[in-house]
């Protein structure tokens, strides 16, 4: 008995020594990497990659370091660390021992050049905007949060290369350089938003809580993106995989109330991204004696939710977003005997995009390939309203009751080879179907789809000259699609001055609506045009870029560029001859021509930039006898001793000409009143409790409306709507995870 007691003892203590030692030999093989900045703060979210360079044993690590900065591996010295992260030069270095080191600790540089951003939109794989062939505007998450814009629109409204427009029933839309609409193409995470109202997204819609970087391809991308991008494409990239719980308040005093919370967890090669918040505007009016109001009341619920994983060197990413509006259309008190009672209308809006994609992460070849499906849904109510007891009965007018509902499913695939000595090549292809349902269309029901073969081809003739050529083979269900090619050169003079010259041949098809529209109630009456032929253009770009001061706390870089557009059939609304009708046609040519300008400055703790845009449009209708131009520039500064931030933002539109056939069809000029905006903010940072305060002022002139006689849609009016007015918010952020 006492033998067997002993015995299982022996075995239980022999079983405690074998676990003890295995513990101790999987830590001894666990090794740690931390990740630092040159002031020893840590850095998380750092793409970290450990490749083993002994010739008897072929292994690599991939993952992102965590809150602190640390990251795990199990490869044994000799070994190659690769870290890349936003924001900072990427690092590598090899270790051949590591001997006496618990930690080993790895320091980044950070990159103070905004050239040195990486940019992907129409790339051959990533690449420095200093090394694209491509002319680019990058707007970061930072410039976001010292702009404390809501959406797209507030955020573009201060950049001089675009003009916005509002509208009450439409939204707010964009053109660059003149060319507007559906020549504009713009992507979230490179997948095309859809659904227009007229020929315009809103961009009030694009809530940017979730974003990290923005890029501006300016001029047409027909080769990467095929229609819709004659004009320029704007391409929004959601935030990378940090590891935070963040919460973002904002009240303005117009009576605008926003929540945000986003939520990012990494777990080894895992990550989970929740983002959901809400937007609430109350509606404002100057006279408040009427139940209707001059900017209507608006309530948004937005969301996203995202995974990704890594498996050896291949990121799997699923993402799934929403977002809901509603406009509520309040009406006066009707006159007697209907009175205690009201009409209201309501505009809905319903958007969902889901993606799911495969990207390669490698050195000498990068495929990588996405599939989407999104729906669009506008939906029009109207209710009587019992303005005593406040109860609501929907209406059966069919003219204010209905909906709209936008489907499409597209797919992009790419193979880039990075690996060759003097060039790097692009194939790919991509399908985009899409139907639209509605009582708005002709038999309310559309469709429309679109394959493509592009390819790219970027060559190094010698250490000083390159050239991208590049050509699309397009397929389209309805219209004959031209083959489009484009070619860019680059030139480096020396090592701050690049000479970059580039054109390119767009092709647009007429959207479902501008074919089969058939919009007509009290106070619309809108058909579409089954003759239009589809839009063709020849753009061409050249610019200098001077970069004079290159250290690393202090950098100086000045770019002009000019450029010409020719756009051959151009569609637009025009109303029908001795009709109060509307419809689409085409007008022959039309010729975009102008020069940019940009002054960008970072003098250690602050920055300058300064941007002028000027161009004329021509065509066979009007005679335009004055240009258009946009100035804009911010200043901001840095106090870092109090975690201090002041930025100011100023922009200048000019006084700008249209001409309008009138109703009795007569040549008619008008001209657009100039104006200016300034936006100031001051941003606090409270590091111990991980939280911001910023307070500001947008719109400190107090500009409403300006004089305009403009008649290019049918909601124009003498009057053009700049903003509500002058304006003061509050904004508070709390970072739950440091």
């Amino acid at each position: 008995m006492y033998q067997r007691k002993c015995s299982s003892k022996n075995k239980y203590r022999f079983k405690l020594l074998i676990y003890l030692c295995f513990l101790f030999i999987v830590s001894v093989q666990s090794q740690t990497i931390q990740i630092l900045d040159q002031k020893n703060k840590t850095i998380s979210s750092v793409l970290v990659e450990i490749e083993s360079i002994d010739q008897n044993s072929v292994e690599k690590n991939y993952g992102f370091s965590d809150k602190n900065g640390y990251i795990n591996y199990k490869i044994k010295p000799p070994f190659k660390v690769t870290a890349k992260h936003l924001g900072y030069k990427d690092y590598n270095n090899t270790f051949e021992s590591i001997q006496g080191l618990d930690t080993l600790k790895i320091f980044l540089t950070p990159s103070y050049q905004p050239l040195e951003e990486v940019v992907v939109t129409g790339q051959i794989g990533g690449q420095n905007r200093s090394k694209s062939m491509n002319t680019f505007i990058t707007i970061s998450s930072e410039d976001i949060q010292n702009m404390s814009s809501n959406n797209l629109g507030e955020l573009l409204s201060t950049e001089a290369l675009f003009d916005l427009n509002i509208d009450p029933a439409l939204g707010t839309s964009l053109s660059i350089q003149g060319m507007q609409g559906n020549n504009v193409n713009i992507l979230i995470d490179g997948v095309p938003i859809i659904g227009r109202k007229g020929s315009q997204i809103d961009l009030a819609q694009i809530d940017l809580s979730n974003i990290d970087q923005i890029e501006i391809l300016k001029g047409p991308a027909s080769v990467s993106y095929g229609t819709n991008s004659t004009g320029g494409v704007i391409n929004l990239i959601t935030k990378k995989k940090e590891d935070q719980i963040k919460i973002n308040l904002y009240n303005e005093s117009i009576g605008i109330e926003k929540l945000n919370i986003n939520l990012n967890k990494n777990n080894n090669t895992n990550h989970l991204n929740f983002n959901f918040g809400n937007y609430k505007f109350n509606g404002f009016s100057e006279d408040e004696s009427y139940r209707s109001k001059e900017w209507n009341p608006k309530k948004q619920n937005f969301g996203e939710i995202g995974w990704s994983t890594y498996i050896k060197k291949n990121e799997l990413k699923f993402k799934s977003s929403f977002f809901n509006e509603k406009i509520i259309d309040l009406g006066n008190e009707n006159f007697p005997p209907f009175n205690g009672t009201a009409i209201d209308n309501h505009y809905s809006t319903y958007r969902n995009t889901n993606y799911l994609k495969i990207n390669r992460s490698d050195e000498s070849y990068v495929p990588n390939g996405m599939i989407a499906y999104s729906i669009t849904k506008f939906v029009k109510k109207q209710y009587n309203i019992d303005l005593t007891s406040n109860e609501s009965i929907q209406t059966s007018n069919p003219d204010y009751n209905g909906e709209d509902i936008f489907k499409s499913l597209y797919s992009r695939w790419e193979y880039n080879n990075l690996d060759w000595k003097k060039h790097q090549i692009q194939f790919g292809l991509d399908f985009n179907y899409q139907n639209v349902n509605g009582d708005k269309i002709e038999n309310e029901s559309a469709k429309i789809h679109e394959y493509s073969i592009f390819s790219q081809l970027n060559f190094t003739i010698n250490e000083k000259l390159n050239t991208l050529i590049g050509i699309r083979l397009p397929y389209h269900s309805i219209y004959t699609a031209p083959i489009t090619p484009s070619i860019h050169i680059k030139y480096r003079l020396n090592n701050s001055t690049n000479f970059r010259s580039s054109y390119a041949r767009g092709f647009r098809a007429p959207s479902i609506k501008e074919l089969f529209m058939e919009f007509v109630d009290s106070n619309h009456e809108i058909y579409g045009n089954e003759e239009l032929k589809s839009e063709r253009s020849h753009s061409f770009q050249s610019s200098l870029d001077l970069s004079p001061l290159k250290m690393e706390n202090k950098f100086i870089s000045i770019s002009i560029e000019g450029f010409i557009n020719y756009l051959n059939n151009k569609i637009t609304l025009a109303q029908i001859e001795e009709s109060s009708a509307y419809t689409y046609f085409n007008i022959e040519n039309e010729t975009y021509y102008g020069i940019n300008a940009n002054i960008n400055t970072i003098i250690k703790s602050s920055n300058f930039t300064f941007n002028w845009n000027i161009y004329n449009v021509e065509n066979e209708l009007f005679t335009y006898t004055k240009p258009r131009q946009n100035i804009s520039a911010s200043y901001g500064f840095k106090y870092e001793k109090w975690n201090l931030k002041t930025n100011i933002t100023w922009k200048y539109k000019s006084t700008s000409e249209y001409q309008r056939i009138s109703e009795n069809g007569e040549l008619t000029s008008y001209q657009q009143e100039p104006y200016q905006l300034i936006n100031f903010k001051l941003h606090k940072e409270f590091p111990k409790i991980n939280t911001s305060f910023s307070f500001g002022i947008k719109n400190l002139l107090n500009i409403k409306t300006i004089n305009s006689a403009i008649q290019e849609g049918v909601h124009s009016g003498t009057e053009s709507i700049v903003s509500w007015g002058r304006t003061c918010f509050i904004e508070l952020r709390f970072n739950l995870i440091n």
